[in-house]
């Protein structure tokens, strides 16, 4: 081989050397590169699922706080009666047998079974020592929940809570301060509150709350309007009647005793008559009423109708009808309101006294009385008859509607038969405002009944209840029919 052809080769292999080595610097490079690139990969994917993490954490005690908020609600709408009392003496009261304290057990007991009852207490007396309760969210995560301060002003009428909620390890906790506005008695009163039962077969319609006092009134037949509206038992018991003797010795005799029946000679029966007067009167928010007062000993109009004139003479005017025997079916009241801004369903006052030994005059106490009122057209009224069953009937068929505006405490609700009507289109609703019922018919012994959130403040500032719930100051406490072993809920809703 020539000189010339070795140096050749021998500078071809030493380039080739060169290339290798620079090859493999840059292998070398990139190699650390993207170990440097896998590095900050893992430590940003680290980081990322530590944020996730977190997040979830964050959520998971948002969520149990929302459920605790939610349990305490439950709790304070079935053992409202507890407000009236200092929170450290409730498991006392609930576990002594003065008349008081037994008074204070029915109110909270009401429908309950012993198994049911044994398990409220036991809540009472974790809810009285503020300490922690293990509970499950709505995620099915384990959580305990608590109600350290409890701080209720009953001047004020404001309920102070703190409640705190932590996860099942204790890592993570959060804490909500509420101020509740409380209200006794509670502004909403029922459309109906029945002593006894439901008689028939129908489903009637309800724009307002129901209440019944025995255990065996079928909740589950109370179709209400909305979810703003509640049916529950209750353990109130409403006031006696007013004293029918001292009525009849302020009545005119005209007034007395009447029966009114079909007339050939009226089309249409009239109250108040020409020569009737008040008897009484009554003081509203805006004026003084006349009364008229009547003692009715029956009333059967079949063919006829009777007119309660609230306005009368160009007066605003009050009629109370003192019942002592039955409203018989087909019978149809007359009282419109309609568009008039100074007529109200508490203007017509009907009280009955038969069905239970109220009548003091002792001539009419009816075995079963009724009050059956036929309609084709809304009648507005407060009934107020304890011993007595109550049907509402349409007059046609083809009517679409018959409402009842005002309120009724009765016996028994009618719904078939000759009395009732089982269709949905008798709807009761607006029922007579608290602070508008007659003087004799107060009620009495409401307990304290949270109504509405006044502010809050969370340690979370991403609390899962919607802010706007919170500040609409409105508390559902109010809720569909439930048995009276299910759980009551709670809810903030607008």
């Amino acid at each position: 081989m020539s000189k010339h052809i070795r140096a050749l080769f021998k500078h071809k292999i030493a380039k080739k050397k060169g290339e290798q080595g620079f090859a493999m610097v840059i292998a070398l490079g990139l190699g650390v590169a993207i170990l440097f690139i896998a590095l900050a990969a893992l430590i940003a994917s680290e980081t990322h699922q530590k944020i996730v993490n977190s997040e979830i954490q964050t959520k998971k005690i948002e969520d149990a706080l929302d459920s605790g908020l939610a349990h305490f609600g439950s709790f304070m709408a079935k053992n409202g009666p507890l407000l009236d009392i200092n929170r450290e003496s409730w498991t006392s009261h609930i576990n002594s047998d003065t008349p008081s304290d037994l008074k204070l057990q029915k109110l909270l007991r009401i429908c309950k079974t012993d198994q049911e009852w044994n398990h409220q207490k036991e809540l009472i007396d974790l809810f009285a020592s503020g300490g922690f309760q293990m509970l499950e969210s709505s995620n099915k995560e384990p959580y305990s929940f608590a109600v350290p301060e409890f701080d209720f002003n009953a001047d004020k009428n404001i309920l102070k809570v703190v409640l705190l909620a932590q996860n099942s390890d204790g890592s993570a906790v959060s804490q909500l301060n509420l101020q509740f506005q409380v209200n006794t008695p509670p502004l909403k009163i029922p459309v109906l509150w029945v002593q006894k039962g439901w008689e028939g077969t129908g489903y009637l319609t309800f724009e307002g709350n129901v209440w019944a006092s025995n255990c065996s009134f079928p909740i589950d037949k109370v179709r209400l309007k909305d979810d703003t509206y509640q049916a529950k038992y209750v353990a109130l018991e409403p006031p006696p009647l007013p004293n029918l003797e001292e009525i009849v010795s302020r009545i005119p005799t005209s007034q007395q005793k009447l029966i009114l029946k079909d007339s050939s000679a009226n089309s249409l029966l009239s109250l108040p008559r020409v020569k009737d007067k008040p008897s009484l009167e009554a003081s509203n928010a805006i004026e003084t009423l006349p009364v008229y007062e009547y003692v009715v000993s029956s009333m059967a109009l079949k063919n006829k109708s009777l007119k309660i004139n609230t306005m009368y003479n160009g007066k605003h005017v009050k009629i109370v009808l003192y019942l002592l025997g039955s409203i018989e079916s087909g019978t149809e009241i007359q009282h419109l309101c309609g568009t008039n801004p100074e007529c109200n369903p508490e203007d017509l006052v009907i009280v009955g006294y038969g069905g239970d030994g109220k009548d003091t005059l002792g001539e009419w106490d009816l075995i079963n009385p009724q009050i059956c009122l036929t309609g084709s057209d809304n009648i507005e009224a407060l009934i107020v008859a304890p011993g007595y069953q109550l049907g509402l009937k349409r007059k046609n068929i083809t009517d679409k509607y018959f409402i009842f505006f005002g309120s009724v405490f009765v016996g028994n609700l009618v719904t078939s038969g000759f009395c009732g009507d089982n269709d949905a289109s008798v709807l009761f609703t607006k029922p007579v405002e608290i602070n508008k019922l007659p003087e004799d018919f107060k009620l009495q012994n409401f307990y304290p009944q949270i109504t509405k959130v006044l502010s809050y403040s969370s340690t979370s500032s991403d609390f899962s209840l919607k802010k706007s719930e919170i500040e609409s100051g409105l508390i559902g406490l109010e809720s569909k029919p439930v048995p009276p072993e299910s759980e009551e809920n709670f809810e903030l809703s607008p």
